[in-house]
């Protein structure tokens, strides 16, 4: 059984997207909270645990997602570097790794 929100009075005066992004959520709450019901009493504290670690996160890092670099920003960078001479000898690389 799916629950899906299809509508809420409240959010006539909201733009069409920001209403359609507060259906989705709902809609993604009622699925969780759905799934949540079939998982045993220790999955739903792991569930719990780890919706408690991601809030944490997101107060450390802040509320705006931090995006990765694409891969070929990735290489781009390294490829400057090598050209720079901005680089490490092999045998040198792992250095000072197992100090901590």
């Amino acid at each position: 059984m799916s629950i899906y929100v299809t509508d809420a009075p409240h959010t006539a005066s909201l733009s069409a997207s920001s209403a359609d992004e507060m259906l989705a959520a709902k809609n993604h709450q009622a699925l969780i909270l759905e799934a949540l019901q079939k998982l045993s009493v220790s999955q739903q504290q792991f569930i719990l645990d780890l919706i408690e670690f991601l809030l944490e996160r997101s107060l450390t890092v802040g509320e705006v997602d931090h995006e990765l670099p694409s891969a070929i920003e990735c290489f781009r960078r390294g490829w400057e570097d090598v050209l720079r001479g901005n680089t490490v000898p092999l045998d040198q690389l792992w250095d000072g790794i197992d100090d901590e």
